[in-house]
């Protein structure tokens, strides 16, 4: 009765309600268009008081410690071939304390620059029969764009190494994965950040394997600093 009247608080409040869930069911639109590019979400577990047979809940309210449970993606490869690139051009969110920023930008100082970080990498190696591992000091070390770029030519094995191999297919189709994803970012995200987000790579690190027909896998992972943000997320596009 009181909006139709025209009262003046209630008619601002239904405003502002409308615009709330127009702006919510925009974003949902927004996200769900990259659905197929994060891991397959279970529901939630308290760490420290995990039953196995425990039913999965789909909210932390009640939960002291509450972590998530997400589809494992390397679960169908032989041989995962697997790197971990922490995109954007900032780690942290913009409200962070300056003690924080100050952490994350010393960890890497080329994030900035640069737009990513690998924090960590294996290769499958045939002849060993084992894994070259790469963790967050190796990423933290390359300083020179030609040494990102030589990171990532031994990661897909295009380092002349002939000890690793990789399909043509494969890159292909992490490209066109990854192609998705940039258009998303330039087309249809006006209002979300991904601040400290990651890209998750994994393709088959055996290519004449027989036993793993497992399409190569990319997702958009580390969602615990999102934020709105108008404009979107110029700086994990620049990654």
């Amino acid at each position: 009765v009181a909006h139709y009247a025209g009262d003046e608080a209630v008619m601002s409040a239904f405003k502002s309600y409308i615009d709330t869930c127009t702006t919510l069911a925009t974003t949902m639109i927004s996200l769900n268009k990259i659905s197929d590019f994060t891991p397959d979400y279970y529901g939630v577990v308290d760490l420290h008081n995990f039953n196995t047979n425990e039913h999965l809940q789909t909210t932390t309210a009640s939960l002291s410690h509450p972590h998530l449970i997400l589809g494992n993606i390397t679960s169908n490869f032989r041989h995962p071939n697997i790197i971990d690139i922490k995109m954007g051009t900032q780690a942290y969110e913009p409200a962070a304390p300056e003690s924080k920023q100050r952490r994350e930008i010393q960890k890497y100082t080329k994030q900035e620059e640069f737009g990513l970080r690998i924090v960590g990498m294996r290769v499958y190696d045939k002849v060993t029969d084992d894994y070259i591992c790469k963790g967050k000091s190796f990423g933290t070390s390359l300083m020179t764009k030609d040494q990102v770029i030589g990171a990532l030519q031994m990661f897909f094995c295009l380092d002349g190494d002939s000890s690793k191999t990789v399909c043509p297919s494969e890159i292909d189709g992490i490209m066109r994965k990854l192609t998705h994803i940039k258009d998303w970012f330039e087309n249809s995200n006006s209002e979300i950040a991904f601040y400290a987000g990651s890209i998750l790579i994994v393709y088959e690190g055996n290519a004449t394997s027989s036993t793993s027909s497992e399409r190569p896998a990319v997702k958009m992972i580390d969602f615990a600093h999102v934020c709105r943000k108008q404009g979107g997320d110029e700086g994990y596009l620049k990654g």
